[in-house]
Order: C-alpha cells, then structure tokens, then sequence
C-alpha cells in the first residue's frame, strides 16, 4: 500500500492573513465616504470637499477660488501626525475630479493607514482606473469604484501573495490567479467568492503536487482529483480539504483504489 501526504494551503497564515486584513480595510470604504466642505486657511472665503483627510489641521492650497470653491489645477495640503498630506489635481468646484493625486493617512474601521494614491477621481474620490500603495506592506492597480477595489485588479501583499483578477466591493470575486510567495509556495487559478477560492479552481504546490476540482471557503470541497510529485494521483469526492470515503487512484497507470488515512492518501487494490 502506497501513502502521499497530502499539501494542504491552509497552513500558510502570515500572507494570507494580511491579505485578508488590506482587503477588510478598503471594503468598508465605500460606506465611509463621507464628505464635507472645509475650508482653505490662505484663499479667504475658498472651501474643498473633502473625503480622506483625517486631520483636523488647518488646510493650504494652491490654485483659483471660484464661487467660494478651489477651481482647476491645485494642490490642497492639511498636516497630520504622518506629515503632510495633500491632494492635487484638478478641481471642478470644489471637488477633485479626473487625474489626480493623494497622498496622507486615511481611516478605515477606525484604523489609520497611510497610502498613495494616484488615478482617477470622482467627487474626490477614488474611482476608475489607480494605483494604491501601502508603503511596502502592499500595491494595488486596477479599477475602483466608490473608493474600494472594484472591478479587474492586481493586489501585491508584500511580494509573498499576488492576486490578479476580479475585485467586487474590495473582496476578490469571479475568476483570478493568485501566487503565493510565503510559507507553503503554490499557485492558484480558478474562482474567489468572498475572498477565498470558491468554485472551480486549479492549485499547483512548488513541490510538483496539484489539485484540481471544486472548492467551498477556501478549502477542496465537492470533486476533485489530487496528483502528487511522484505522478500518483486520486480522484474523488472531498469535504473540508480531505477525501472522503473512496476514490479511484492512478499508480504507475494502473487503476486502483485510494482514501484518505489520517491526512495521507493511501492507494490499494
């Protein structure tokens, strides 16, 4: 009787778990943008409509004030703990719209982060095609819709995890590819539901072993055929990243029988 160790992608936590901490970060951002109108220290009767600084410093900028609002190509700094943050680009009555930059802390979740920005804006707000940066904690780059990941993206956590594809309210949703660099190295394409793989998806560990098949929350649920460094390989039905009951095996191309035993995939006639 032949055994294979089964991989299992749940023992890598670091990257995974601060990919799972960007991504709750920004989700709640579209119900946190509130804006209001602050106003301008040095432009006399001169407001912007602000959405990120969270700084109560007084605001500085440069640029034309037009009906008591910052019009057209500017810059608006405010201090905070950080430095100084700033926004700049093109303001339309207040408001950034278009190509602009951010640069300051930002609150999500009641938790201070302090990130760059630069793409587009609506109402001072991410939205369209950016580039979001975390220092080097992470970068995102793709779409944005009411300041969260929206759309078809790629988040680098750290150079250990890469995802590249789909985004739906800041969790990863539809089809992409994730790479993981940390802990136990594999790559992952298929289908993300609520920022795990979901759905129908193909898994390949470093070592040469692969899975391919259906997957619930994360783990290897519904069918699946497993294939091991040595070409082994088992098919079969699975629940929570473990066969259950019996599979047909493939053993030196012969047809055999395989089942999990206590975490190892044993095959037998």
């Amino acid at each position: 009787m032949l055994g294979e160790i089964i991989f299992n992608s749940a023992v890598l936590r670091g990257p995974l778990f601060f990919c799972l901490f960007v991504l709750m970060f920004f989700t709640s951002a579209a119900a946190e943008v509130n804006g209001h109108w602050r106003p301008i220290e040095n432009i006399e009767g001169c407001n912007f409509w602000d959405t990120l600084f969270v700084s109560g410093q007084p605001a500085m900028a440069t640029g034309s004030c037009l009906n008591g609002h910052i019009h057209g190509d500017g810059v608006v700094t405010v201090r905070d703990v950080a430095g100084q943050g700033r926004y700049e680009g093109r303001f339309e009555n207040g408001k950034l719209q278009g190509k602009g930059v951010f640069e300051g802390l930002i609150m999500r979740q009641g938790k201070l982060r302090k990130v760059r920005y630069e793409g587009e804006f609506v109402d001072s707000v991410f939205q369209g095609h950016g580039v979001l940066i975390g220092g080097d904690e992470f970068e995102y780059t793709g779409e944005f819709m009411h300041g969260v990941f929206n759309g078809h993206g790629k988040l680098n956590v750290k150079n250990e995890l890469i995802y590249s594809g789909d985004f739906v309210d800041g969790e990863l949703a539809g089809r992409g590819t994730m790479v993981v660099n940390g802990g136990v190295k594999y790559r992952y394409e298929g289908e993300f539901l609520g920022r795990s793989k979901h759905g129908h998806g193909v898994q390949e560990f470093s070592d040469g072993s692969r899975y391919e098949g259906e997957y619930r929350n994360g783990s290897r649920e519904g069918h699946g055929i497993a294939t091991f460094p040595s070409g082994n390989a088992c098919e079969g039905e699975w629940l929570k990243g473990m066969l259950v009951g019996v599979g047909v095996g493939t053993v030196s191309d012969r047809s055999v029988k395989c089942a999990n035993d206590g975490g190892e995939i044993k095959f037998f006639e």
